[in-house]
């Protein structure tokens, strides 16, 4: 028994580095991307959706439908959020030209962001006019879209099996969830998880978890790459019952949950997660490590 107790202890030790390790990576911004227009005109846009002709875009808190045959290119690995610059055209007197972005401009120079890097070009070894450095690139009004965003409450409910070096068994598990869409600032919602997992072995472990959370989406142009990224506390009800002792406590407790959520169908989606669930006793600290599976409304 004690040999299978150190190779449970073991695994959660591994599954524990993991979740977290795939919570830090995946709560990195990488939704934000870059466009550009034939004119050189380039905004770095978050992408909220996609179909087969269009990508819907948003940019400075207003929305934009942008056909795919109007767009010059887009890049997925240029990350930022809400600039705007040009892409401008040298023409050198010895025939070359120089695409890029003007990063410094003097009275005889100019040092220019090209894909090669940072490039510096003499004003008279320019062929023709100046390019016109000054100008600044803003949508073309035929591409706003009317319809504001309007936020959604979500509710959910969901089952999970929760394991743990200090309870060598799996639980049985299951709750509700509460994201409102009055408590929603940028890209971050605030919600309320209830949770009770009930461990059955030769002791009875029960436990109610109330926790408050921080949910981060990571949206990509397809719309079923939509993942998200959890972090909360609160506190966790306690109920421990054998045939020599009985227990209850109130402690201390925190959540790490990283899960994806692009099934969607009308009002309805899923969720599925992996999570962290840390308890804060005298002792030290449980984990409770899982995978939950929910089904929730958009309202």
């Amino acid at each position: 028994m004690n040999i299978i107790n150190r190779n449970i202890q073991k695994y959660l030790y591994i599954m524990n580095i993991y979740i977290i390790i795939i919570n830090l990576f995946i709560s990195i911004p990488i939704s934000s991307v870059e466009i550009v227009f034939p004119s050189g005109d380039a905004f770095l846009v978050e992408i909220i959706s996609e179909d087969s002709r269009t990508y819907k875009v948003k940019y400075k808190e207003n929305i934009y439908t942008i056909p795919k045959n109007d767009l010059e290119k887009i890049d997925l690995l240029k990350q930022g959020k809400d600039r705007s610059y040009t892409y401008l055209d040298f023409n050198l007197k010895d025939g070359s030209k120089i695409k890029g972005i003007v990063a410094e401009e003097n009275t005889v120079e100019y040092i220019i962001q090209s894909e090669l890097g940072f490039v510096t070009i003499s004003k008279s070894s320019l062929k023709g006019d100046l390019p016109d450095t000054k100008k600044s690139a803003s949508f073309d009004p035929k591409y706003s879209f009317s319809e504001p965003l309007i936020p959604e409450t979500r509710i959910g409910i969901f089952c999970s099996n929760m394991i743990s070096s200090s309870i060598p068994v799996i639980s049985r598990s299951g709750g509700l969830y509460l994201e409102p869409s009055y408590f929603k600032y940028s890209k971050f919602q605030f919600g309320y998880k209830l949770q009770y997992d009930s461990f059955k072995n030769k002791s009875d472990y029960n436990i109610l978890h109330n926790q408050f959370y921080l949910q981060y989406p990571i949206k990509f142009a397809n719309p079923l790459l939509d993942f998200y990224f959890q972090i909360g506390g609160g506190f966790s009800d306690i109920s421990y019952k054998s045939n020599y002792e009985n227990h209850s406590g109130l402690e201390g407790s925190f959540l790490l949950e990283s899960g994806w959520q692009g099934w969607k169908w009308n009002n309805l989606y899923s969720r599925i997660s992996i999570k962290t669930i840390g308890i804060k006793e005298q002792s030290g600290i449980i984990f409770l490590n899982g995978i939950e599976f929910g089904i929730g409304i958009r309202l």
